[in-house]
Formats: structure tokens, C-alpha cells, sequence
């Protein structure tokens, strides 16, 4: 599964045991998508320590422009598809990145040079957001479940949800 703003191999393989938010057509088009990092190359990923309180550096690696969004490789990565950025409110964007069958969303905070990126799952607490009406469907079991989207508004209700109840960035991405 595709996994936004490029991890490591090792942490991509992490995500495949969890739950994500999808849809089978995307939400965000290059038309869209906000051209927030042209002219970077390159990135460093830290992520959170084990005392939840400080990013500790993993990875480095090079930043281009794709069908108007951006590519991170790192040494370890082959090819990915590129990840769409998409306003959403206040320094928030929706990422978008294509799989397979489906598109992939995740939500990062842009302060300069700076994106922290959330990693959101999906999880049983999500039916809330189904009975709105915020969310299509809830797919699949325990750590393997899946938040079905197909509005762009919608996904960013639910989102800042998540931000309002206190969520924190699971990685930052320095971009140079």
C-alpha cells in the first residue's frame, strides 16, 4: 500500500498492518494541488522518539516534482507515485497518493520548511464519523480497517476531528 509523504521501507511495511482512510476515485486533482515546496530537492525525515517528546533523524533523501505533486525517494525506494497536497484549512493540507485500486489520505501541517505529518488511521472510534454521514464505510478488522471517503469537505471534518481531540505528528519532514 502507498503510504503518503515516502517512508522507509521498514515503516512502510508498518502501515500495512494498519487502517487507512481511501477512495476508489480521487479527491484531489493536480489542478488542485498546492505547489508549496517547487524548487526543493531534498528532505530529512525525523520521527518521534521514544519519550514522544523529541524527532529523532531516520532518513534523507531527494524531493521532485510529478504530475503536479512530489516524489520523496530516499536511498531504499524505487519508484512511488506522487503525493497531491491539497489545502485544507490554516496550514493543513490533505495528501493524496495513488495505489493500486485506490487513493490513499493523510494530513500534514506546512510551517515553512516544515511539514509534520499525522499518519492517520482508521479505527472502530471512526463509526461516529460513518453515522454522520462523514465518512462512506468502515472495512475490514481489528488493526486492518479501512475508512472509505469520497468527499474532499468531508475528509477535512473529520480530520480536524482528529486534530481537536488532540492528535500529534508522527513525522516531520524538512525540505530543502
Amino acid at each position: 500500500m502507498p503510504r503518503v509523504f515516502r517512508l522507509s521501507v521498514a515503516g512502510l511495511l508498518a502501515l500495512l498492518l494498519t487502517g487507512c482512510f481511501v477512495s476508489k476515485t480521487a479527491l484531489i486533482q493536480p489542478d488542485q494541488a498546492a505547489q508549496v515546496f517547487d524548487g526543493k530537492t531534498s528532505y530529512t525525515r525525523s520521527s518521534l522518539g521514544d519519550d514522544g517528546q523529541t524527532w529523532v533523524e531516520d532518513e534523507q533523501g531527494s524531493l521532485s516534482t510529478v504530475d503536479g505533486g512530489y516524489v520523496a525517494r530516499s536511498d531504499e525506494d524505487k519508484d512511488d507515485a506522487p503525493i497531491l497536497l491539497r489545502q485544507a484549512f490554516d496550514g493543513y493540507y490533505v495528501t493524496q497518493q495513488a495505489g493500486k485500486d485506490e487513493f490513499y489520505y493523510d494530513l500534514a501541517r506546512i510551517e515553512g520548511d516544515r511539514l509534520y505529518l499525522y499518519h492517520f488511521t482508521c479505527g472502530d472510534e471512526d463509526q461516529r464519523h460513518v453515522n454522520a454521514g462523514l465518512i462512506d464505510s468502515l472495512a475490514g478488522k481489528g488493526d486492518d480497517l479501512r475508512c472509505s471517503v469520497s468527499d474532499f469537505g468531508k475528509l477535512v471534518r473529520v480530520f480536524k476531528a482528529r486534530l481537536d481531540a488532540g492528535a500529534l505528528p508522527k513525522s516531520l519532514y524538512i525540505i530543502k
